[in-house]
C-alpha cells in the first residue's frame, strides 16, 4: 500500500515539543514529509513513492532524535 493521500486532503502536523518548534509537518498534496527543530528545516523526506510503513519509519526515526537531541 503506498502512502498517498485523499484529494484535497489538509497539511497536519506532528510536534514534538510544545514549548518549542518542533516536529514534523505532513504536505499530503506535494507528497513531502519535513522534520524541523526549533523552526529550522533539518530533513525533507519524499513520500510519493513510499510505503506508510516505510513514512512511519522515517517518523520514528525523527522522533528518536528530536529525543536524543534533548537528553
Amino acid at each position: 500500500m503506498m502512502a498517498t493521500r485523499k484529494k484535497g486532503e489538509q497539511d497536519s502536523q506532528i510536534k514534538f515539543s510544545q514549548t518549542e518548534n518542533s516536529g514534523i509537518l505532513l504536505m499530503p498534496r506535494l507528497n513531502t514529509a519535513i522534520y524541523y527543530v526549533n523552526g529550522i528545516t533539518v530533513d525533507t523526506f519524499r513520500t510519493i513513492d513510499k510505503t506508510v510503513k516505510e513514512v512511519e519509519k522515517w517518523i520514528e526515526a525523527k522522533r528518536k532524535h528530536y529525543t536524543d537531541l534533548n537528553k
